[in-house]
């Protein structure tokens, strides 16, 4: 022939990327997964006046610490709080979404919303959320 390896004649087929993986693979990109900060622990108690919710300031991105000063508990109105897990920004971008939410609510109704109607705005959110989830970019709110 034309002095080519033969395995370059026998690739299979009409895809590029496939005759790559077959003669040389290590030129293919490899497959990553993307490591974003978490943030992780949270701790909820109940008692008859209330509610006590606490995190820890860590956010780790696997086994390295990505910041030591981050918020996970935050006061989602004068009744509520909420308290984040999950990948760090898009859990902090969520709650202030939710805060937002609560305000408006109040403004347009006049009236605060409910406990239930507050865990189902909550739900929705995260329901908006799960295209990203899938991805492996979860945020997990803890609501009291």
């Amino acid at each position: 022939m034309n002095g080519l390896d033969a395995r370059f004649f026998e690739s299979g087929g009409t895809s590029f990327a496939d005759f790559v993986h077959k003669i040389s693979p290590d030129l293919l990109p490899r497959p990553h997964s993307v490591e974003a900060p978490h943030g992780t622990t949270i701790v909820a108690l109940s008692y008859q006046g209330g509610v006590l919710m606490a995190g820890d300031r860590r956010a780790t991105m696997g086994h390295l610490i990505a910041s030591r000063d981050i918020e996970k508990v935050f006061v989602a109105d004068e009744y509520s709080v909420v308290g984040i897990a999950g990948t760090a920004g898009l859990a902090v971008e969520l709650v202030k979404l939710f805060q937002v939410e609560l305000e408006h609510y109040e403004k347009i109704e006049g009236s605060s919303l409910s406990l239930d109607g507050k865990a189902n705005r909550l739900a929705s959110l995260i329901r908006g959320n799960l295209p990203l989830a899938m991805q492996g970019l979860a945020v997990v709110p803890l609501f009291a």
